[in-house]
């Protein structure tokens, strides 16, 4: 068997559905910080991949806002809407970005120790 008979292909569903125009929301597997950095990076792994870097942004943040019919609430940031953020070292698609702090309805939840 040669070494190209192992070669395993990757597909990027999020990309593909993007394509055919279906939104698309991504969430964490689990709710800890730890699942939410590594959320980032599979994240930018996508992107890296190919799905679009602004749609991959939307997938996290108001797509499912609209999803869930509470984009009057969350998903973008506006005046009036709930103060739930992440605040990162960076851009939330670089796969090195971490989470220096989290703030749940305006008020500081967790931060880098």
């Amino acid at each position: 068997m040669r070494i190209e008979q192992l070669t395993r292909n990757r597909i990027n569903v999020s990309k593909i559905l993007d394509e055919v125009g279906v939104k698309i929301a991504c969430r964490p597997k689990t709710d800890n910080i730890q699942g939410y950095e590594d959320f980032l990076r599979e994240m930018a792994e996508l992107v890296k991949s190919g799905l679009d870097k602004e749609i991959a942004k939307k997938s996290i943040t108001i797509y499912p806002a609209e999803m869930l019919g509470i984009k009057y609430r969350l998903g973008t940031l506006e005046v009036g809407k709930d103060a739930n953020l992440l605040i990162l070292s960076g851009d939330p698609l670089d796969v090195g970005t971490q989470i220096h702090q989290i703030m749940l309805e305006g008020k500081i939840v967790y931060h880098t120790p």
